[in-house]
């Protein structure tokens, strides 16, 4: 199993009839709280709505990410500017909250749905491919190397979220406004569409990008790097070498940097 040493701190109708999936209460994917990421480093903000009532930073578009049922916020930060602010959808029934309590999650139908791991799957493999199937679909794991996925993911969709978790097959998004955070894929990366942001990825197959206005920082990449479009912005994208073979990667193996197109 591939992981990688944090540069960042540490934090930690669907297929119903699969194994060891069930609904769960919203209050397991709202606990989490406000968190920035940045080039030096990722640090918690402050806890929900309470932080984002009236804090400019987590505002988009004229609207606080944490509503009263709405799920954790990042807000992604280049030294003085904010470069993306990243709401996670309402969690407004209990049916809205998935939790994997095995493998065989499966395919997910349907706009909202929220896809979390039980503590007793940390450090596991969960074994299948995962598909996502609609809009506003999250998988929030316990952290890269904690929630381990063994298969393929795909997104089809708009403003899908991954966070916190290792893909051992390839991550592939079809649609718009993506958020990739603090994830780590061992095949490859492939995304057709516009307007996404991926912050602390690392990509051990090759990162192939086709469309417009994407975001990446902290985006680490073993393979060969495609990226075709315009307006994407890039701050600390690097090439690396996983010279000790030990499928882990750590800041000393990166190399060059990598370009973007403007």
């Amino acid at each position: 199993m591939r992981m990688y040493m944090p540069f960042l701190l540490s934090l930690f109708v669907l297929h119903l009839a699969s194994v060891g999936c069930q609904p769960v209460g919203p209050g397991v994917y709202l606990a989490d709280p406000v968190v920035e990421i940045g080039p030096d480093g990722e640090k918690i903000l402050g806890n929900g709505a309470q932080y984002c009532e009236n804090n400019p930073d987590c505002d988009t578009k004229g609207e606080f990410c944490n509503a009263a049922n709405g799920g954790p916020t990042d807000i992604v930060r280049n030294k003085d500017k904010v470069v993306a602010v990243l709401c996670y959808p309402d969690a407004t029934k209990q049916e809205d909250v998935i939790q994997a309590d095995g493998p065989g999650i499966g395919t997910v139908n349907g706009n909202g749905r929220i896809v979390t791991f039980g503590p007793s799957t940390d450090g596991t493999p969960l074994e299948g491919d995962v598909s996502l199937q609609g809009n506003n679909n999250v998988l929030y794991g316990n952290g890269p190397g904690a929630t381990v996925l063994k298969g393929d993911v795909q997104f089809n969709g708009n403003n899908g979220r991954t966070r916190s978790l290792t893909i051992q097959g390839n991550l592939t998004l079809q649609g718009n406004n993506f958020g990739v955070v603090r994830v780590v894929v061992e095949g490859d990366l492939i995304v057709r569409g516009n307007n996404s942001v991926f912050a602390d990825v690392v990509v051990f197959g090759r990162i192939s990008i086709e469309g417009n206005n994407h975001s990446l920082l902290l985006v680490r990449a073993a393979g060969d790097v495609t990226l075709v479009g315009k307006g994407f912005a890039c701050t600390d994208t690097y090439r690396f070498q996983d010279d000790s073979k030990d499928g882990i990667f750590q800041p000393a193996e990166q190399t060059e940097t990598f370009s973007c197109p403007k």
